[in-house]
């Protein structure tokens, strides 16, 4: 089995796990809730965190206005020449589309971007139960959900107005180590076909950014 050892599981989980991953998802949605009123202001403006996050939401407040483009020449980098933006575009292009079709008005599409990690930060609680599941049973799963729900570390980087790359990232990455461990189990067949996929676009990723910094450079 490839050192991921087998519990034995039942084909369908119990009205009180459901009920106690519902309850991790609250707990991680509240925990990265607190703080909004710094993020939204009265006079209708959204602040997002200091740092990447504000460049994150620009590439992707562009990417909803010019769909499906993405911004890849920053002629507000490297002025006047601009400069190719180094990051892989997938999550950007993936934020700015969500900004795109949930919010019609373009001053609504700040507050679409600022509400994003907090989603796929909460989300992550289903790929860590998964995976403590598969490889502890249910009690280790919902354990590992509620920590990762309450995580100081993981709720600084997934808190509401932090539209940085983190929380996508730690949500993407749950999902990789879920699956390989899926993968390991030879009767779980469909989790080949998403490992495989997930293996691919980390690989175009990783190309993308290659290619980017040889640009900048």
């Amino acid at each position: 089995m490839g050192g991921v050892e087998r519990v034995h599981r039942s084909p369908k989980p119990t009205w009180g796990t459901r009920a106690g991953l519902a309850l991790a998802f609250a707990v991680a949605l509240m925990a990265r809730s607190l703080g909004l009123e710094q993020v939204f202001l009265d006079d209708g403006s959204v602040v997002f965190a200091a740092g990447d996050a504000y460049y994150h939401a620009r590439r992707a407040l562009f990417g909803a206005a010019h769909f499906p483009s993405i911004l890849q020449l920053d002629h507000c980098i490297n002025w006047p020449d601009g400069a190719n933006v180094p990051h892989p575009p997938g999550y950007t292009w993936v934020v700015g589309s969500l900004a795109r079709f949930l919010a019609s008005e373009p001053l609504a599409r700040p507050a679409v971007l600022a509400w994003t990690p907090v989603v796929f930060g909460a989300l992550t609680v289903f790929p860590i139960y998964w995976l403590g599941k598969r490889l502890g049973g249910r009690a280790a799963g919902l354990g590992g959900a509620f920590l990762y729900a309450i995580l100081p570390i993981a709720i600084t980087y997934s808190i509401v107005g932090n539209p940085d790359h983190h929380a996508a990232a730690a949500l993407f990455g749950a999902c990789l180590v879920w699956l390989t461990a899926e993968f390991l189990d030879p009767e779980c067949r469909g989790a080949r076909l998403f490992s495989v996929a997930l293996g691919l676009a980390i690989t175009r990723s990783i190309v993308q950014a290659h290619r980017g910094r040889i640009q900048c450079s």
